[in-house]
């Protein structure tokens, strides 16, 4: 876990509880820890994805740059795919989210 990580965890796992109804407030925690687990799986895979070789200890500094510029265009796209995902179950995910409220209420 990053500096970050550390100080923003503890806050949504307070808002994941306090926000989730009672009687799904463990499946909410578990979705928490397995986003934090999935979020560190896909930094490791990045970091190698995105490794820049070295030959004697010297890097190529023309060579890293091609590296970069392909990663971070990879990420972007697919990063633009999960948002066309998300759009696409918009309807669905506000459905649930405002019957969960009413209920709530």
């Amino acid at each position: 876990m990053g500096l970050g990580e550390l100080c923003i965890a503890p806050l949504v796992q307070e808002q994941a509880t306090t926000l989730a109804p009672k009687n799904l407030r463990g499946v909410v925690m578990g979705i928490v820890m397995l986003s934090l687990a999935f979020s560190n799986l896909a930094g490791v895979a990045i970091s190698k994805f995105m490794s820049v070789p070295s030959v004697n200890g010297k890097i190529n500094y023309l060579e890293s740059l091609e590296i970069y510029k392909e990663g971070f265009l990879k990420v972007g796209i697919f990063n633009l795919m999960l948002v066309i995902v998300f759009l696409f179950f918009f309807n669905f995910i506000h459905k649930v989210v405002t019957n969960s409220s009413c209920t709530k209420n």
